[in-house]
């Protein structure tokens, strides 16, 4: 499985970011930082596969405007693929604004993604050869439902592995997944996707139940994964400063991304995942530059990977 490309379908936007240097006082203008940068869940998996040294193509919707141009600009930089990507004049290209307070920890934020949602089930026809001989799929619950639904009866034999964004998102998943080989959600997420509380049974039951692997992050107390009636836990990994927590969850999806392409098992999968996570967290950007292959696989081998 190590060679190949990984499709990733999903939103791109740009990143509008307000970190105040104080606590954020609430109906009044606090004084700090706004970035603008480019983002969006499947982009930043992208960047941090890229990253990592893995061929991509990445599916998303562009419009005509100015901040598409930019998008587009940076993929290209980075060496990700747009070339299948969805082009509208109908919607405006994706728009994520964001504030945070003086340690990181996101307090609000607005996503217009209606360009991604919107793309039509025809153009993943038009896109079927890449997809279909890809090593495996990424998809972010930024998709319409339908989308996700269509993607996953399309192409169930192939690996999809599914980021589940947010709780409200998540639930798209609902009636496919058994099509879909991995999801990877937070403890509020498997709670919102499932519909019973989070808990170690609940999350052997789920796996065994729809025949797929689960992944839930945990924050400070790591993340557990589950395949049929095997938990696996791995220890977050201690970080020192969190500069910021934008990325994090994206990071992870990646490792785990990067895994199963190389064919590791559940464990380092995790460990890969907790690993980008760690790195991300120390950076001030949603996807961290000081990721490479070789500083990941540095790491792995040191957290216990000696095979």
């Amino acid at each position: 499985m190590e060679n190949g490309y990984i499709v990733i379908i999903g939103g791109i936007n740009a990143d509008i970011t307000g970190k105040a240097v104080k606590d954020v006082v609430r109906n009044e203008s606090n004084i700090g930082k706004v970035t603008l940068t480019s983002g969006g869940v499947a982009r930043n998996i992208c960047e941090n596969l890229v990253r990592l040294g893995v061929s991509c193509e990445f599916i998303t919707t562009f419009s005509d405007d100015h901040l598409a141009d930019m998008l587009k600009t940076s993929c290209a930089k980075l060496g990700i693929s747009t070339k299948y990507s969805y082009g509208t004049k109908e919607y405006s290209t994706g728009t994520y604004l964001s504030l945070e307070d003086h340690t990181g920890e996101m307090v609000a934020a607005v996503c217009d993604l209606s360009a991604i949602m919107n793309m039509p089930l025809s153009h993943i026809d038009k896109c079927n050869e890449v997809i279909v001989n890809a090593t495996c799929i990424v998809i972010d619950c930024n998709l319409s439902k339908p989308m996700i639904e269509y993607i996953a009866d399309k192409y169930r034999d192939k690996i999809i592995i599914a980021e589940a964004v947010s709780s409200a998102k998540v639930i798209k998943l609902k009636k496919c997944l058994s099509d879909i080989h991995t999801v990877k959600l937070n403890r509020q997420e498997f709670s919102a996707l499932y519909g019973v509380e989070y808990t170690v049974d609940n999350g052997k039951r789920m796996s065994k139940k729809y025949k797929n692997r689960i992944f839930v992050t945990e924050g400070a107390d790591g993340s557990t994964g589950y395949e049929n009636d095997q938990v696996v836990h791995v220890d977050a990994i201690d970080v020192k400063k969190i500069v910021s927590v934008n990325g994090a969850g994206d990071s992870y999806a990646a490792g785990l991304a990067y895994g199963i392409k190389k064919g590791y098992d559940t464990l380092h999968c995790m460990r890969l995942g907790s690993i980008m996570s760690f790195i991300t967290l120390s950076s001030p950007g949603a996807v961290s530059k000081d990721i490479t292959e070789r500083k990941i696989l540095k790491m792995l081998k040191e957290t216990g990977k000696n095979d």
